[in-house]
This record gives structure tokens, sequence and C-alpha cells, in this order.
């Protein structure tokens, strides 16, 4: 049976965020929700939302299929609304004076690759934090036959930008927790009750996913029956693979992922109610997602270091004095996550690529912005700015921007 992820989520903050629920989890505007939804219904589309069953849904394949707007609506943490109204105000921000940008978002969002909806989105978000800056900002305009994201006045001086997205190159491990996550979505669609279902693991063997795959089925089978024990937690291998399973509670997903799951590799997944309350009468449930595995810094930073290096050679011979390279890594609560994880940028991989950039003779300024609608503690957007002594006028007027408007 089809669902409107976008009805679902306007209805659920409302009931949630309602001064007459007892079981009160969000603040939220009313009036605000309400027009964030017209907005972004409008634009896209109602039938846009319309998704199957979300165990159908879990069984894609392909990372880049992620359809990052509906997982940000399957949240109902503070940031990850942040992140729609956000997405509604970019959409009014450019819809009288810059139709042409929003026809290009709406084409990328209806194409199977969507790391390109996501690629333009980002670019239509740093126009709108340059505008709303009160920056002037030439979008997509030309140097000789070549077309740039754009330029910026920073202190005077015209400045070329770039955008780039930076994704988490270990595909095979993503699309290993996409099978385990197919695999949970199987019990979610067979539960009457909400729960919570946690994986670790140390590395991604197909054995772990068959184990999980056979505990899985062994639960349906035994839901509500005399023979199963809940809560559930088993052990595998010495602790290379565990698996648990606990009732639902509210803040309780939140806690686990900051106490437990964070920085390794891990699945963790929630069935909630839809109304905000421990137990569900009609059975309306939504799902939230949280899932990564363990990344290192020599990996993190040769990539991010690869992409500017890309960057700088497709702007190599341009006349522009100043040229700001900024790049987005972010957690969010889908599959296709950046290459930065929870624990944030560390100092030797900022230090190694502050090395590579002071070692070239180019004026390069590197903006990596941080972006994580998944964890409590820390800041939606984070920023960092690496430049050289020599231009510090233009960096220090560029870390002055307000990258996080909510």
């Amino acid at each position: 049976m089809k669902k409107n992820l976008l009805d679902v989520w306007e209805k659920s903050i409302l009931l949630e965020s309602s001064r007459f629920n007892p079981k009160r989890t969000i603040v939220a505007d009313r009036n605000s929700i309400e027009r964030v939804a017209k907005v972004i219904r409008e634009f896209f589309g109602s039938e846009y939302f319309e998704i199957e069953t979300f165990d159908k849904y879990a069984a894609m394949e392909n990372p880049k299929e992620s359809n990052w707007i509906w997982y940000m609506l399957s949240s109902h943490n503070s940031k990850a609304i942040n992140q729609i109204v956000e997405l509604s105000d970019i959409i009014k921000h450019f819809k009288d004076d810059a139709q042409n940008l929003l026809d290009s978002l709406k084409h990328f969002a209806y194409i199977s690759d969507l790391r390109q909806f996501r690629n333009y989105l980002f670019e239509l978000y740093t126009y709108f934090i340059f505008d709303k800056n009160k920056l002037k900002c030439n979008k997509k305009n030309f140097e000789g036959d070549k077309e740039l994201e754009g330029e910026v006045f920073i202190d005077g001086e015209a400045c070329l930008f770039e955008c780039r997205k930076l994704y988490n190159k270990r595909i095979e491990e993503v699309k290993f927790n996409m099978q385990l996550v197919s695999n949970i979505s199987k019990l979610f669609s067979k539960s009457v009750d909400p729960v919570i279902v946690g994986i670790q693991y140390s590395k991604a063997f197909p054995k772990f996913k068959n184990i999980v795959d056979k505990e899985v089925s062994q639960i349906i089978s035994k839901w509500k029956s005399e023979e199963f024990i809940f809560p559930v937690s088993k052990r595998y291998f010495d602790g290379e693979l565990e698996l648990a399973m606990e009732p639902y509670h509210h803040n309780r997903f939140e806690e686990l992922f900051e106490s437990k799951y964070k920085g390794s590799n891990y699945v963790l997944m929630e069935n909630r109610p839809q109304d905000g309350s421990l137990m569900s009468t009609s059975h309306h449930f939504q799902t939230s997602i949280h899932f990564g595995h363990i990344l290192y810094d020599d990996e993190i930073k040769k990539y991010i270091i690869d992409q500017i290096k890309r960057k700088r050679r497709n702007r190599s011979t341009s006349k522009y004095k100043y040229r700001i390279y900024l790049f987005e890594s972010e957690i969010y609560p889908g599959f296709d996550n950046g290459i930065i994880g929870p624990k944030g940028l560390s100092e030797s991989v900022i230090k190694g690529i502050r090395d590579y950039v002071f070692s070239k003779n180019t004026n390069d300024i590197i903006i990596i912005i941080e972006r994580n609608t998944v964890s409590s503690k820390e800041p939606r957007i984070k920023r960092t700015l690496i430049f050289k002594d020599n231009i510090k006028r233009i960096g220090v007027a560029l870390s002055r921007i307000k990258f996080d408007l909510y």
C-alpha cells in the first residue's frame, strides 16, 4: 500500500509538536510547518512523495538511488526538520528571480542517480548563503567559453568559487549496510509494536548478513509466541557480530547512537509510533535509520586532497586571483552519506589538507562544510576554512559568513 511521505511528515510534526499533546516531543511552529509542506508539495508535486511500503523501498541496491528528501522526512529530530525548512526557503528564494535554477533542481529530482540532485542542491545552498549574507554573487557566469558555478565578491575582490559534495567511497560496505536494512525492514513490516534494532559488526562479511537474515526470519516466525524472548541480545564470533532488539522509548534511539554505535560499523533502526506515543493503537509507524562504518584519517585526507586537485586542474587556466573551493560532507538518516564520519574532521586530516594547500603557489581557499542531521550533540553545520597568510584578509572575511541560518 502506498503512502505519501510528505503528508505523513506534516501530520506527524503537527501532532508531535502540539501543545495539547501530553507526550510532546517536538517544538515547532504550526503555521511554519504547514507553509513548508505547501512549498515543497507545490514544487515537486504530491506524487513525488508517494512510496510503496518501506520494506520494498529498502530493498534498493544502489546507494546513489537513495532519496535524500524521503529519508529526511522520515526523521523527526529538530535538525532534520530544519533541513526541510531550509530546502523550502531555498525554493522560495529563487522562485521569482531565478526560476531557471529551480528547473534544474526539479529535473535532477526525477533521475535515477540522485547524487546529481544533492550536488546541485549544494550549489543552490551556496548561492542562497551568499545572498543571505548580502554578498554580491554572479551565478553561472562565464570565463571565456567555460561556465563557472559563480563568482562572489569578498572584501571588494572578485573570487571564483566551485562546489563539490564529498561522498563515502566505500560503496561495497554501504551496500552491505543496505542489505542489513532490507532484512530489518522485513521485520518492521510484520511488527505491531514499536521497536529498536541495532547491529554492530567488525567487518562486512557475507556470513554476517546471512546470520542476520536467519535471525530476523526466526524473530518474525516466533513474534508474539511463548517461545519469543524480548528484548533480544545476540553475540556471534566472540562479539564480532552483535544483534540487539528492544522496545521503543522516546530518545532511546539517540542515546544508543551516541553511547554505543557512533564511530563503529553499525546499523541502527527504529520503528516508532506515528503519534509520538509508546504504543500505536492504529499500527501506524515510521522508520528511522542510522548506519555507518569506520573511516580512517589517511583515507579521508587522501580523498579530500584528490578532490581539491581535481578542482584545481579544472580551473588551472583561470584568471581569477582568488579561488574558493567549497566541499560538503553530510551525515543524514539515509544511505548515501559523506566521507567524514560522525566524529568530524580530525586535526591530522586538517593538517594534511593545509600542508597540501600551502605547498601551492595559487591563492586557494578551502571551505569544508560538515552537515549533520543525525546527532543532537553536534551542530547541524560546521565549517573549516583553510587559507594562507598572504590572503588572510579574504579568509577572515569568509570566516564571518553565517552558514547555518536556523
